[in-house]
């Protein structure tokens, strides 16, 4: 025989008999290489002495092998990096995924399947009917399937398991589950803890938000996104799936698999602070404006930039050229869907419409007013209304609460609310004015609102980028609120309000085509900014006079409306 490294091996008769079409592989030296038939002679004998000396083989001593050193406990020295280029902690997972790269060094790989399958050469290709060369496949390890998996379509399937290929790679399972090693080195306790943020921050599904470790979740039936804390029973679970655990078993002499240490897991979770896990700002449910530098982010996903994940199909918001013709015709589109409520003024058909842009860019505002629907009598639209505006803002339906009635009951509701960053909070058919409680005040004006977690000994800060909504018959926004809430006025004038349609179905409309309409608001406030971001001469607003002025009120007055902020001027209808 004759290794393709050039090694030449003499003849040993059936030693070195088989099938030319079969790749017997071998190892020397711990890499692998072919060898083929060059010679046949079946009739030569040789002694087992005489195979070892012409094979040049090392035989190792009879009976269970036994360990001739102890494996390295880490020492001073080594947990300080000196002398040592290799972390005794944690051993990130090598580049290659390993099936796949023993299935290339033995000719076997042939293509990608995508998601993490690999098409391939069934080992015991000969046992197949006429040989054919097809139906197998190797997949990639994950959640379900630890250390991979492996199909051939052929009559030898029950038979073939991803074991066999392992062991006919000659790969173990260690090196087949393709995940970092953390090793739980007692007196680094501080190193451990790093290691394990670093590889759950690699996984690239978990983020930090305000002092608690969360990851994005999507509704299945409504497609909206949430943020949700970790908890620390699900951290713990996260860390044995990023990450193979080991501990020094005094025992065995040797490093063996542990779950993650509760200890550590629990230091992990109640930290404050984290060197690798990636900020999260909030979620975006459309394509939405980068606060640093103005930029229309089209593309869903992490923006590091903005810190904000964004869960969107970009196929449904399709943004025309913005031209001066193309708002306008967005602007005709938009306000279709309002000609069957009935306003009391032209100021108050404007606030709406500024509800609806503050819908769509409220990720984009560090500040922004809420909305009060006030009316004179049950039955006037006012719940409708919100609903048709909470459908710009996210795929999901408003969360309706009722307006808290003390201080204590508002620091509960709103941040457990915003802690999952909805995208619309609506204080639905209110019976009192909005009171003005602190967490009200704040939430309004304040980027961030911190305190303590019902339930949990721990704290955490939430953003305050989403949506407020009110609805109620003769209450409104009352002392500091005036100044925070943008009060719409609607009157139907008639006897029986109760029994009023809407044939438009406005808010079907804007559910069934969010993409178009959402769109249709971008358009015009980029328009607005390619005519060079004309500003009226109107008085400004504290707080909401920098951003929010810029995409919600000046291109609607750019466009004809009135000043759709004199309610927050002071100079509306009481």
């Amino acid at each position: 025989m004759r290794c393709r490294r050039g090694r030449a091996a003499e003849p040993l008769g059936t030693a070195a008999g088989g099938d030319q079409r079969q790749a017997q592989t071998c190892r020397r030296g711990g890499a692998p290489f072919q060898c083929r038939l060059i010679e046949w002679r079946p009739d030569n004998r040789y002694t087992p002495q005489e195979i070892v000396d012409r094979l040049q083989l090392e035989l190792a001593p009879a009976g269970r092998p036994k360990k001739t050193t102890k494996p390295a406990v880490p020492s001073d020295d080594a947990s300080h990096g000196m002398d040592n280029d290799t972390d005794d902690v944690l051993t990130p997972k090598g580049g290659g995924e390993p099936g796949r790269c023993g299935a290339e060094s033995t000719g076997l790989y042939k293509t990608p399947l995508g998601s993490g399958k690999h098409d391939m050469t069934c080992p015991w290709v000969h046992e197949h009917t006429d040989e054919l060369d097809t139906g197998a496949a190797y997949f990639e390890p994950d959640e379900l399937y630890p250390v991979g998996g492996f199909c051939c379509q052929h009559s030898h399937r029950d038979k073939y398991h991803i074991r066999a290929l392992l062991e006919f790679l000659g790969v173990r399972n260690a090196e087949a589950r393709h995940k970092p090693v953390i090793r739980v080195v007692a007196g680094d306790l501080h190193r451990v803890v790093d290691a394990a943020e670093k590889e759950l921050a690699n996984r690239g599904r978990h983020y930090q938000a305000g002092g608690l470790i969360v990851s994005v979740s999507t509704d299945p039936t409504s497609g909206d996104p949430s943020i949700v804390p970790t908890s620390a029973p699900a951290l713990t679970r996260e860390l044995s799936v990023a990450a193979t655990w080991e501990k020094y078993d005094g025992r065995a002499e040797d490093w063996v698999r542990c779950d993650p240490p509760a200890r550590h897991a629990a230091i992990l979770f109640d930290a404050q602070n984290f060197r690798y896990l990636p900020p999260l700002a909030g979620v975006a449910r459309q394509p939405y404006f980068r606060e640093s530098d103005g930029e229309l982010i089209t593309q869903p996903g992490y923006d590091k930039a903005a810190q904000r994940f964004g869960v969107f199909d970009a196929r449904q918001f399709v943004i025309p050229d913005p031209t001066p013709e193309a708002a306008q015709a967005a602007l005709a589109l938009l306000e279709d869907l309002l000609t069957e409520f009935h306003f009391v003024a032209a100021t108050d058909r404007a606030a709406a419409l500024a509800a609806i842009f503050t819908a769509v860019v409220r990720p984009t505002l560090p500040h922004a007013p809420a909305f009060h629907v006030r009316a004179p009598v049950f039955g006037s639209g006012k719940t409708y209304l919100c609903e048709l505006i909470g459908a710009f803002a996210g795929p999901g339906g408003n969360a309706k609460v009722s307006y808290p009635t003390t201080s204590e009951e508002a620091t509960k509701v709103i941040l457990s609310l915003l802690l999952t960053s909805p995208a619309v909070i609506e204080f639905d058919d209110m019976d009192t004015d909005w009171i003005p409680h602190g967490t009200i005040k704040r939430m309004l004006t304040a980027e961030h609102i911190t305190d303590r977690i019902l339930g949990v000994s721990k704290t955490a800060t939430v953003s305050t980028r989403t949506l407020f909504l009110g609805s109620g018959n003769n209450v409104g926004p009352i002392r500091d609120l005036l100044r925070r809430v943008l009060t719409i006025h609607i009157d139907p004038r008639c006897a029986t309000p109760a029994t009023m349609s809407y044939k438009g179905s406005p808010v079907d409309k804007v559910r069934q085509q969010r993409g178009v309409y959402v769109a249709a608001v971008l358009t015009i406030i980029q328009a607005w900014r390619g005519a060079g971001s004309p500003r009226a001469a109107v008085d400004n607003i504290v707080t909401f006079g920098g951003a929010w002025s810029d995409y919600c009120r000046h291109p609607l007055m750019w466009l004809g409306h009135p000043d759709p902020a004199t309610a927050l001027a002071g100079t509306g209808p009481p």
